[in-house]
């Protein structure tokens, strides 16, 4: 399991939201990159939240500042349109693109994008939440119901060629009450691709539930518990360990 520190950047600025809602403004985005690769995260989820909703382009310059000095794998989202733009964010250094609007819209896009640059560089990032007993598809930052099924896009997903999913629980994003066991356990049963989840993480025990549920994801992407440390990168890596997760040995 990698442990992934997410960065949702508004105007270069680090933000967090509450069930997607709401952005307060914790910093500047590069510093924070930089403090969680010194302390040995594995992988940086880098996110403009609306730049779809306000036709924003993809976070072009901030990455082009982030990669002169980070070393380690960056995935990035928001605002991902056409086959330009995720060749430009390839070649300023980008190590993955994920997809949610434009992928809905549009689901021919994920070919495309598979076709350029392969299935390890394209993850499908979905925003889901549960409403009238169906997991349902969000974008725009959890404002815009699509009204597609969760149990109808993985597979799809998966048949176009996408090499991983990175899902966020809008009911648990912000809140650290917990992971969303509910939800992986119905995402467990739909796709083989690996799996990012986001949402609701705050204590360590929150990993135990993984275990217990003999769930296995491939990424934890973190962003509260890590921006006001409640937890360090360490202590989750070293418990981890203790409850038999394998992740990263330093």
């Amino acid at each position: 399991m990698r442990i992934i520190a997410r960065l949702d950047v508004k105007n270069g600025n680090l933000v967090k939201t509450i069930n997607l809602e709401g952005l307060r403004k914790i910093g500047l985005c590069k510093e924070y990159a930089l403090k969680y690769m010194n302390e040995n995260v594995d992988e940086i989820f880098l996110s403009d939240p609306v730049a779809s909703l306000y036709d924003r382009e993809p976070l072009f310059d901030l990455l082009d500042s982030i990669t002169d000095d980070l070393f380690i794998p960056i995935t990035i989202s928001g605002g991902i349109r056409n086959i330009n733009n995720i060749r430009r964010l390839l070649l300023i250094g980008a190590d993955k693109v994920a997809i949610n609007t434009a992928a809905i819209s549009n689901p021919e896009f994920i070919n495309e994008a598979v076709s350029l640059c392969g299935s390890q560089s394209v993850a499908i990032s979905i925003q889901v939440k549960k409403i009238d007993q169906k997991w349902k598809c969000f974008i725009n930052n959890g404002r815009d119901n699509t009204n597609v099924c969760l149990e109808d896009w993985l597979p799809e997903v998966e048949r176009r060629g996408a090499g991983e999913i990175i899902i966020t629980s809008i009911s648990k994003e912000g809140t650290f009450k917990g992971l969303d066991i509910e939800l992986l356990r119905f995402i467990s049963s739909l796709t083989n691709l690996p799996i990012t989840y986001s949402g609701g993480f705050g204590k360590l025990f929150d990993l135990n539930d993984l275990v217990k549920e003999n769930l296995f994801i491939s990424g934890l992407a973190i962003a509260g518990t890590l921006h006001y440390e409640k937890l360090t990168i360490k202590e989750i890596r070293n418990h981890s360990q203790r409850i038999g997760i394998d992740v990263r040995k330093l």
